[in-house]
């Protein structure tokens, strides 16, 4: 319900081509919502307009996804992500269908973080994405041009609080290190200790070995 409630809006509220647009609103059922998106270019007509949004209700997730590109209702359904100025290829095939086959939704990606995504989208220039499924592929292009703006309006808390548990995990796993390093340098001495106590133990008992052998 949701996915659609905001894809009728989105589609309303994008009058400029190629130029990220953002908005917010609340309906009785979902609550407030907030909403962003940029139309592409790609594909063959009637999908050459393809729209890429992103959008997040109050405490819930954020959506990713593609409508206006054609049908998605297809088995084996994949998405890629290329930048521009960048080498690597991202991958996901964690996508779903819209209620009416009409849009094509990122649940998650295979080599790379959702907010990591986004933060993707607001340091390049343009995007390239290609829709794969049993039924066939299409390339489309995305402007990256101004999405800063419009995904910190719509993402700016998530990402930051996103940013906030990362740093919190690195501090963790930093201390868990260091903590690790410390028993493992008590460990060593007390080893050291050990076998310190234990060649002197043995050389006391060879002295006392020949000097027995010596009274005989």
């Amino acid at each position: 319900m949701k996915k659609n409630i905001i894809l009728i809006l989105t589609l309303y509220c994008v009058t400029s081509y190629g130029q990220w647009t953002f908005s917010s609103g609340k309906n009785d059922f979902d609550g407030s919502y907030k909403t962003s998106s940029i139309i592409g270019r790609g594909g063959e007509f009637p999908y050459t307009r393809p729209l890429l949004v992103v959008n997040k209700f109050d405490n819930g997730s954020v959506n990713i996804y593609i409508s206006n590109a054609g049908y998605s209702g297809c088995n084996d359904r994949v998405v890629y992500f290329k930048f521009k100025g960048e080498k690597e290829i991202y991958k996901t095939g964690y996508v779903s269908s819209g209620a009416k086959n009409d849009g094509w939704f990122i649940s998650s990606l295979e080599n790379l973080e959702k907010d990591q995504l986004l933060l993707k989208f607001m340091k390049y220039s343009s995007l390239s994405i290609r829709l794969e499924s049993y039924c066939g592929k299409v390339d489309y292009k995305f402007s990256l041009s101004g999405s800063t703006r419009a995904l910190n309006f719509v993402v700016g808390d998530w990402l930051k609080q996103k940013k906030d548990e990362a740093l919190k995990l690195k501090l963790l796993k930093i201390k868990s290190l260091k903590e690790k390093k410390k028993k493992d340098s008590i460990s060593r001495v007390n080893l050291n200790k050990t076998l310190k106590i234990i060649r002197l133990r043995d050389s006391i008992s060879k002295v006392k070995k020949e000097e027995k052998i010596e009274q005989n």
